[in-house]
């Protein structure tokens, strides 16, 4: 190893001090480049947009959740409704010619099994 001079350790130190300068004077240089061409605001705007996005996909879904239950009800009243109008058709159909007996009694045989399989399927009447 070379003998350690003071001339030599102050040169060492000036060099260190030199190149941490020089460092320092280019990480200011990038940032102030950073800062210029917007790279930050663009950064900070693409992160709420997406955090946007993605609270809009997540109401998007809670929405097709809320809509596919609603179609199911729906369809639950379309069917209520047709037993109850058939019933209701029977019923007047009797009322008009008073010998229906016959058909009252098929239409409530198939109401009645309507209705179990509704209570077997674990739906309210």
């Amino acid at each position: 190893m070379a003998d350690l001079t003071w001339q030599g350790a102050v040169s060492a130190l000036l060099f260190l001090t030199a190149a941490a300068g020089l460092a320092a004077a280019l990480w200011a240089g990038v940032d102030a480049l950073r800062k210029l061409t917007g790279a930050d605001r663009r950064r900070a705007a693409r992160s709420q947009t997406e955090s946007r996005l993605r609270a809009l996909e997540n109401r998007m879904a809670a929405c097709e959740a809320s809509l596919s239950r609603d179609e199911m009800r729906f369809s639950f009243m379309r069917q209520d409704l047709t037993q109850a109008l058939t019933a209701l058709n029977a019923l007047l159909m009797h009322e008009i010619t008073g010998n229906s007996i016959d058909r009252l009694k098929t239409v409530k045989s198939g109401l009645d099994a309507y209705l179990s399989g509704r209570r077997e399927k674990g739906e309210a009447p």
